[in-house]
């Protein structure tokens, strides 16, 4: 069982959005004895028996080899989808929230220097300062990215999925005619806290400080919204980008 906290827009037919908040339980099942699909093929949809391309699939038969598909014999499938929860929801482009959890110690895995030197060896191209400067690099582009509006400048920098869920956020500003005001963003440090690595990756947890002026404006006549322009914001924030081995 997989449970899903989403936000999502609904579209009438009429045309009309209805943004939404719901809580989803999903149930999915497989055979024990279906291999679990090999990593370059997570994200690739086609037919599991004979591997004809997704268009061939309806009515869970494959029009190639007229195989039913959707048992579990081949892969997961969703069996139930219970709505625990759904609710109209308002965006809240104009919501300051006070920031939280810069004094407390950053909590380090003890193993993380030997891990550190691990990768170190096995890449040897790796080091951390220049890690540290592809931080700043990637902070300081998606800063300018979102105060822009311009978020395909953030694309080479975010998985899908982020790219995607933030695209999401940018146009409901768009539409409201608000801008995320961010000047002067700065990283101003970094702290490793913690490395996973498996054959394809390591995963480099990173707790940053920065801080810079945050405030929305409107486009219509340049007004003071939320926030204030005068204020430098401190905040502090764990981030997981990916060092491909």
């Amino acid at each position: 069982q997989v449970e899903f906290h989403v936000n999502y827009t609904e579209v009438t037919r009429a045309g009309e959005e209805r943004p939404l908040r719901s809580i989803e339980r999903w149930t999915v099942w497989r055979q024990s004895v279906v291999p679990a699909r090999a990593r370059q093929d997570v994200l690739v949809f086609r037919c599991p028996n004979c591997g004809g391309a997704l268009s061939s699939l309806g009515d869970a038969h494959c029009s190639f080899c007229d195989r039913v598909v959707d048992t579990g014999a081949f892969d997961w499938v969703v069996v139930d989808i219970v709505v625990q929860k759904k609710e109209p929801r308002s965006p809240q482009l104009l919501a300051y929230v006070e920031q939280r959890g810069l004094r407390p110690a950053t909590l380090v895995d003890p193993n993380m220097p030997m891990q550190l030197r691990a990768l170190s060896s096995r890449n040897p191209t790796f080091t951390y300062p220049a890690f540290e400067a592809r931080l700043t690099l990637v902070f300081d582009e998606l800063q300018q990215a979102w105060s822009s509006r311009d978020w395909t400048r953030a694309r080479p920098y975010l998985s899908d999925s982020l790219f995607q869920m933030q695209l999401a956020w940018i146009e409901t500003y768009r539409r409201a005619r608000i801008r995320n005001a961010l000047d002067g963003a700065c990283l101003t440090k970094t702290q490793c806290a913690r490395i996973e690595s498996d054959k394809h990756y390591d995963a480099i947890t990173v707790r940053i400080w920065a801080g810079g002026k945050d405030y929305k404006v409107s486009d219509d006549d340049g007004r003071v919204l939320a926030g204030d322009p005068a204020f430098e914001r401190p905040y502090s924030e764990l981030r997981d980008p990916l060092v491909s081995t």
